[in-house]
């Protein structure tokens, strides 16, 4: 990249550091623009020179988070072998990141899901975009294959539909990781000790189920 573009890019990841904090410190819906942009150091017609609005700003924070997890699980899945252990590692390093990374990141996006998914149109991160989907698309049909797999292996129960299967697998497990992370939750009532046994019953029981 040349310096024009090297100082976008430096102008658009200072935006999006001082949106993650103050999303995280106050709440999406409890920040405006002209926070973000005094955080920054920015006026606020210039975030609207990198986004088309406050909505962008969060959908690009996601989608950079989940983007690196996604990349993280992919590694886990493609180091083990068999088709048991390949779905577990997946779901545990899933689990990893958010308690490595940022718990508090993991959760904006929990209670921002259907904002995210349903309601904003991003205009400026289409590489984002494309680059997100095609990773959730390559991983989504990955566990699929193994599931048949395990399924032939005699791991799994025969289910026709590994879309619904998957689906009900990801969204189970993200609900626990959800409930084991929220702060008024964990704070008052277990140990980290107790919150990677809690995750490893629940891989248990959802793997040896299946």
């Amino acid at each position: 990249m040349n310096r024009i573009e090297n100082e976008f890019e430096a102008r658009k990841k200072k935006i999006l550091k001082s949106a993650k904090k103050l999303f995280i410190k106050y709440g999406f819906d409890n920040v405006s623009l002209n926070q973000i942009a005094k955080d920054a150091d920015f006026g606020k017609s210039t975030l609207y020179y990198y986004f088309s609005s406050k909505n962008e700003i969060l959908y690009v924070i996601v989608r950079q988070y989940d983007l690196s997890r996604l990349k993280k699980s992919e590694v886990a899945f493609n180091k083990a072998l068999g088709s048991y252990d390949k779905i577990y590692s997946y779901l545990k390093e899933y689990y990893n990141f958010v308690k490595v990374n940022n718990r508090a990141l993991f959760m904006l996006t929990n209670r921002n899901v259907q904002l995210i998914y349903r309601d904003i149109i991003p205009n400026l991160s289409s590489e984002l975009i494309e680059t997100y989907e095609r990773h959730f698309v390559k991983s989504a049909e990955d566990l699929k294959e193994q599931l048949k797999l395990g399924e032939q292996d005699g791991y799994f129960t025969k289910i026709k539909d590994k879309h619904i299967q998957l689906a009900y697998i990801m969204l189970t497990t993200r609900s626990v990781i959800s409930f084991l992370f929220h702060d008024h939750y964990t704070l008052n009532h277990l140990t980290e000790e107790e919150i990677d046994r809690y995750f490893e019953i629940h891989l248990n029981i959802i793997l040896k189920n299946l």
